[in-house]
């Protein structure tokens, strides 16, 4: 072979090496937690495999190995658009949490949560006396100061009954359902799952109490804060808690936080909604979490930011304001959803309800197939607003329930 051909398959034999040595880094670091799906590091590593291939590409004669470092280009360079955009948005946070949801057969023995009720009472929903079959709701903007949070330039969308424009219910202050987005979010998201006219059905057949429903900002484009006050962010824990009930009040007929409101949310949002309830268990008298998690799902800056090098505190984990909640005090109503093809977010669930069923009822809906994903959102988002609606109306009702996507 003449020097100049194998010079440079030389170079490109080198160039494989070292793409070959740093998916093997790659994959040890991944293993021992040091890289994440949303670490800086995996989009600068990606680069370093596309330019690996790439030097092998222009290096060598052999069709097989153009091909192979081809293929390797194209997947490197594939995998490091979407490292960007998962960094950005802190969507996966772990290699298990991606893994579930990529997993085809995640979940598939699963069944229908075996949770214990004391009093199961499914779909007993009885209706306030004010309640009854009427026409549709309205959605409209409301800005929501952050008096207390310093939080600026937020607005809710916020749904008001058919009863709250009727004159017969002009002295009527509703109870409220905050319903919290999930990240990536908005306020809108809910909207797109259709939660207007699952509202209006259920009006017309008076199959739902007369509710305001408020959908804040949470996000404000600062992306996997969970809700909590971080220092140098806003103080989103205090905005959600404070700021949102005195806003609305402050232009809406509504009732005060306590037993007559109820918080809920969706995926990072249901995370927040757990916290957020057994936090402030005198401000929302129940919780409504569909999707969510149960313990803090940080990433590394945000958890350095807020704790440094110290742990979590117990206050920012659903699962330990649980186990610590005071004895004999009755614990916020719950209204939880899991799908059985997301091994990870169902399991997580049934022992999070568990624990709360040796306090009290709860109401735990199972979607059959259902995964993390708006099809099940969609199924499952009928039976969390009349569970709501009932609860704030002070007829909570319990048991378990399961339906097919």
């Amino acid at each position: 072979m003449p020097a100049r051909p194998r010079a440079r398959t030389g170079r490109a034999r080198r160039a494989f090496g070292v793409v070959l040595a740093l998916l093997i880094l790659l994959v040890l670091a991944a293993r021992v937690g040091l890289l994440g799906p949303a670490s800086v590091g995996l989009p600068v590593a990606l680069l370093a495999v596309f330019a690996g291939c790439a030097v092998a590409l222009t290096r060598t004669h052999a069709a097989a190995l153009r091909l192979l470092a081809a293929a390797g280009a194209l997947v490197a360079s594939s995998a490091f658009g979407i490292s960007l955009v998962n960094h950005y948005y802190d969507y996966y946070l772990s290699w298990s949490a991606l893994a579930s949801d990529l997993a085809a057969d995640n979940g598939a023995s699963a069944r229908p949560a075996l949770i214990p009720v004391l009093h199961p009472q499914v779909d007993a929903h009885r209706r306030a006396p004010h309640a009854g079959p009427s026409g549709p709701g309205r959605v409209v903007t409301v800005p929501i100061p952050g008096t207390a949070s310093g939080v600026v330039g937020r607005t809710a969308l916020v749904w008001l009954p058919a009863q709250y424009d009727d004159p017969r219910y002009a002295a009527v202050h509703f109870p409220v359902l905050e319903l919290l987005h999930g990240d990536p979010g908005e306020p809108r998201s809910w909207l797109t799952l259709d939660l207007a006219a699952v509202l209006d059905q259920q009006a017309a057949r008076a199959a739902t109490d007369p509710t305001v429903i408020v959908m804040p900002d949470v996000n404000g484009g600062y992306h996997n804060q969970q809700c909590l006050n971080a220092p140098g962010a806003p103080q989103l824990d205090t905005y959600l808690a404070r700021d949102i009930p005195a806003g609305l009040a402050a232009g809406l007929r509504i009732d005060p936080p306590g037993p007559h409101w109820a918080v809920g949310g969706l995926s990072s949002g249901g995370y927040c909604a757990a916290r957020l309830a057994l936090h402030y268990p005198h401000q929302f008298g129940a919780a409504a979490i569909m999707d969510g998690y149960f313990h803090p799902d940080l990433a590394r800056s945000l958890r350095q930011r807020l704790y440094g090098k110290g742990p979590v505190p117990a206050g920012d984990d659903p699962t330990r304001l649980l186990a610590s909640f005071p004895a004999g005090e009755p614990l916020p109503a719950f209204w939880i959803m899991a799908g059985t093809a997301n091994a990870t977010y169902y399991h997580d669930a049934i022992t999070f309800a568990t624990a709360i069923a040796r306090r009290q009822d709860l109401r735990f809906l199972t979607v059959i197939g259902g995964r993390h994903t708006p099809p099940a959102w969609r199924a499952a988002l009928p039976d969390l607003l009349r569970w709501a609606a009932a609860t704030v109306h002070g007829d909570t009702a319990a048991g378990q329930a399961a339906i097919p996507l």
